[in-house]
């Protein structure tokens, strides 16, 4: 954009110097993720006893996924799917490891 600097340089002395943006890859936060759908469906199945396309349609709005993309990665996690079950996680329990989740539906 024309002029860009010269306004920016209007409202700060000194231009910041460039910020050195470190590469990870793409899915870095993939098991994270993947151990919250977890959890997640582990909830909406098991402790709110919904069924599959309830359950599959709560996962799409709070992950932003597919129908068919979920079905991939709960069936590429299904070992971690299968420990939950073996645990049985309380929703106290879940609620302490994932806060920002809302588990008083």
């Amino acid at each position: 954009m024309r002029g860009q600097l010269s306004f920016y340089q209007m409202f700060f002395a000194q231009p910041a110097s460039p910020v050195v943006k470190q590469e990870r890859p793409r899915n870095f936060f993939m098991p994270e993720r993947n151990m919250v759908l977890a959890h997640r469906w582990y909830y909406y199945a098991v402790i709110k006893d919904y069924n599959m396309p309830r359950c599959m349609k709560e996962l799409e709005c709070e992950f932003f996924l597919t129908t068919a993309r979920l079905e991939v990665i709960l069936g590429s996690i299904q070992g971690i799917l299968r420990e939950i079950n073996e645990n049985r996680p309380t929703v106290k329990q879940m609620e302490k490891a994932y806060p920002w989740l809302n588990w008083n539906l």
